[in-house]
């Protein structure tokens, strides 16, 4: 959540970043402060940089979706032609399914 990215970026920063008697060089602080690499960026640059884990949570999600409505149904018949007889006289009909699935 950018809200508690920012909060994190504030609380470890180490360099002082209020100046009483300059505010132009606290706002330039805060920017480096929260955007760090990012502070000579565009504004949407800006906005991304509040969100370090988008990329890999995305390609997380599309993966899983992936393999849930596409991978999957195939997993499970491959499986259950190269193992279901064994987990069916191990566990049984309905916990070898189960399993297997």
């Amino acid at each position: 959540h950018p809200v508690d990215t920012v909060a994190k970026r504030l609380m470890s920063t180490e360099t002082r970043v209020i100046t009483l008697h300059s505010p132009a060089q606290t706002a330039a602080n805060l920017n480096v402060a929260i955007f760090r690499n990012a502070a000579a960026e565009s504004i949407g640059q800006k906005a991304m940089s509040l969100f370090p884990g988008i990329g890999f949570g995305a390609a997380y999600k599309i993966l899983q979706r992936v393999y849930k409505f596409g991978g999957q149904p195939v997993l499970l018949d491959s499986m259950t032609k190269r193992f279901g007889a064994d987990f069916d006289e191990r566990f049984g009909h309905q916990t070898g399914r189960t399993l297997l699935s």
